[in-house]
């Protein structure tokens, strides 16, 4: 058990450095980019439903327009390797 924790520990950290390596250097408007497809693609685990569609329904549209999140068709999201937004 005591070995379980300390892996958990090293994942959180390897996934909040990561994170934070994805996000460095990538202007506001990439990031919405990045953020908006993220949101439209459809997921099992809401099934097939989006994680926008999910929102909107729980919470409105208004919430994602303040939060920069665009609708984008199942057919038009694009998941890119972040790197190739990097100078």
């Amino acid at each position: 058990y005591p070995e379980r924790i300390k892996e958990l520990s090293s994942i959180n950290d390897y996934y909040n450095y990561t994170k934070e390596d994805i996000i460095k250097g990538l202007d506001d408007e990439t990031i919405k980019i990045i953020n908006s497809n993220l949101n439209n693609r459809s997921l099992p685990s809401l099934n097939g439903s989006t994680p926008y569609e999910a929102f909107k329904l729980s919470y409105g549209e208004k919430i994602l327009q303040a939060l920069d999140i665009s609708y984008i068709l199942s057919k038009d999201v694009k998941i890119l390797n972040y790197r190739a937004y990097k100078d």
